[in-house]
């Protein structure tokens, strides 16, 4: 019996097979999201964050006002913050990313010049910091005679160290300030440190190990595992839902028909594809989630159609449906928390993989062009992922496509792409906030 024979009564009388693979990649897939919200809690469900207001002490002891955004999560599951120490595809965790290298480089040449600003308080008490000497007030401070190169800890007259590096955002920025300043930007002040350049913000935002350096600004993130989990984590309930509804349904059936084993070599493919491209074109988007995996399992879908299109009874139809398909997809994609970039990733990868792993139902008397099209296929599939990992790790460049991030997340409210994080985000004047 032929391998078409067989094929087609795969689909049309499908044999009595348990769908193996897709069954057990969505429970661990559950499992995984019930530990997720376990382990990092449930962010308020909302469209947007609330940009929150904070009453704290700056380093002259006066009230200030400080302002962050809040969490929020649309999809019902963590912040982003515990999504991305679960193992989301984040770029500045699995590269030394250029930017964020040269800002953190400036910032710990800067703290060169910076010594300890002393200040007198009412009761006699002296607090301290460490600053750049214009911050420090003349008429109200006290300078030690090794003010450029002294730390406060090794001052006697230093009855507490005020300023304190606090890790501030998903990006790794440091700034020295207040503890209750750190707090309302919902930082993490690091009370045993007295610069910038003693402490690794990076490793605290990523988790997990993997920073190949030797401390302090100066590891280099080597998470490359964060091409992989991410297939079996989802941003949310609702996240997961959606991708469970394709997956036990289209993913079902084309394991039925192709077999456990093809459709588990192109889930990966595509799912880890799928997460090369988006660290190209959205190196700080956090993302997590199957979509691109099923996304490549459209392009299955439709490989599939033209391979069966004289045996289906209105394969126009069935066009039109995956067609529609993606097209809802795609649309969900401009939300937060998943990303379109995975989703075009793994269609790319879909099509290449699919037509180099799916069985040939129509090609059984055309063995040249067979062979021609695995080949032309296979090769593809390997030049992209070189110029995949090229691109991610040595070029890292994301100005080519002005205007592309409305492609990942449109703005349908104010600030609802706030949490998308699309764009590097440094504020260089966080430095001045404990003395203003």
């Amino acid at each position: 019996r032929s391998m078409a024979a067989r094929m087609k009564s795969k689909i049309y009388e499908p044999e009595d097979y348990f769908p193996y693979f897709m069954i057990i990649m969505s429970v661990v897939q559950v499992i995984a999201l019930i530990i997720q919200c376990i382990v990092g809690g449930i962010a308020p469900i909302k469209l947007s964050p609330d940009l929150e207001t904070a009453n704290a002490i700056n380093f002259y002891q006066y009230p200030r006002k400080v302002q962050a955004y809040g969490d929020a999560n649309i999809f019902v599951g963590p912040p982003i913050q515990e999504v991305i120490w679960q193992g989301a595809k984040y770029a500045p965790c699995m590269r030394q990313d250029q930017v964020l290298y040269e800002n953190q480089q400036a910032q710990i040449s800067a703290e060169h010049a910076f010594g300890c600003c002393q200040l007198e308080m009412n009761d006699g008490a002296v607090h301290c910091g460490q600053t750049a000497r214009d911050n420090c007030e003349t008429s109200r401070v006290i300078f030690d005679p090794r003010w450029n190169t002294t730390r406060c800890s090794s001052l006697v007259r230093c009855d507490r160290v005020t300023l304190r590096p606090c890790c501030v955002s998903i990006y790794g920025q440091c700034a020295l300030l207040t503890e209750s300043i750190c707090a309302g930007l919902h930082g993490v002040f690091h009370d045993d440190k007295e610069r910038c350049g003693d402490v690794d913000c990076m490793d605290g935002v990523c988790g997990m190990g993997g920073f190949s350096g030797a401390g302090g600004f100066n590891d280099e993130p080597s998470q490359w595992w964060r091409f992989i989990i991410p297939v079996s984590l989802h941003g949310g309930i609702i996240h997961l839902i959606m991708n469970l509804t394709f997956q036990l349904s289209v993913g079902v059936q084309l394991e039925r028909s192709s077999g456990w084993l093809r459709i588990f070599l192109i889930y990966w493919v595509c799912g880890i594809g799928a997460n090369a491209f988006s660290g190209i074109f959205g190196p700080y988007t956090a993302q997590v989630g199957a979509s691109g995996a099923l996304y490549g399992l459209i392009s299955v879908n439709l490989i599939m159609l033209w391979q069966e299109w004289a045996w289906l009874e209105n394969p126009c139809a069935e066009v039109l449906k995956a067609v529609v398909v993606t097209i809802i997809s795609l649309y969900i994609g401009t939300l937060p928390w998943v990303d379109n970039w995975a989703h075009i990733g793994g269609f790319l990868y879909g099509i290449m993989a699919g037509f180099v792993f799916l069985p040939y139902l129509n090609l059984k008397k055309r063995r040249h062009f067979k062979v021609l099209l695995v080949s032309v296929n296979f090769a593809l599939l390997v030049s992209c992922s070189v110029l995949f990992w090229v691109l991610f790790y040595k070029i890292q460049a994301t100005d080519f496509c002005p205007g592309c991030e409305y492609l990942n997340c449109i703005p349908y409210s104010e600030n609802f792409c706030e949490n998308a994080h699309q764009t590097l985000q440094w504020f260089p004047e966080l430095d001045e906030y404990a003395f203003r």
